[in-house]
């Protein structure tokens, strides 16, 4: 029993950071995600959907940076960045309400912490995002 608390804090904290991990990437996953499933619908082909959707996935992930960095506009780069960071925040308010639920009776309380991880993993995609852009050379 006594190894169980620390053992079950470790396991939380883990998959704590794989969903914000995860949820940094919402942007690229969900659109290859999309394009996969629809090449799926179109040819019935497995291997053309997997295909289609990691090449959609990837080339979104590659693009969105490059814009970012070779971008004059402020307001081209606030728009990229919302971009990725927008479904980030939304997928972990989502994923944290959910979470919350079996903790927490429903009511304002789990809806502020949910909004609470949805702008903490928001901020963390603009800033992991953000980043990755400005290691890239500038255009």
């Amino acid at each position: 029993m006594i190894l169980a608390v620390p053992i079950l804090i470790a396991a939380s904290l883990f998959l704590g950071w794989v969903l914000v991990a995860l949820a940094v990437n919402a942007l690229p996953l969900f659109s290859g995600i999309s394009a996969g499933l629809l090449v799926l619908g179109w040819t019935g082909s497995a291997a053309e959907g997997l295909i289609a959707g990691a090449l959609v996935g990837i080339a979104i992930a590659t693009i969105g940076p490059v814009i970012f960095s070779r971008a004059r506009s402020p307001m081209l780069r606030l728009i990229v960045v919302l971009a990725f960071a927008g479904p980030a925040a939304a997928a972990a308010y989502h994923a944290a309400l959910g979470l919350l639920g079996h903790l927490i009776a429903s009511g304002p309380p789990r809806d502020a912490l949910a909004l609470v991880a949805a702008f903490l993993v928001g901020f963390a995609a603009w800033r992991r995002f953000t980043d990755r852009a400005d290691r890239l050379p500038a255009g």
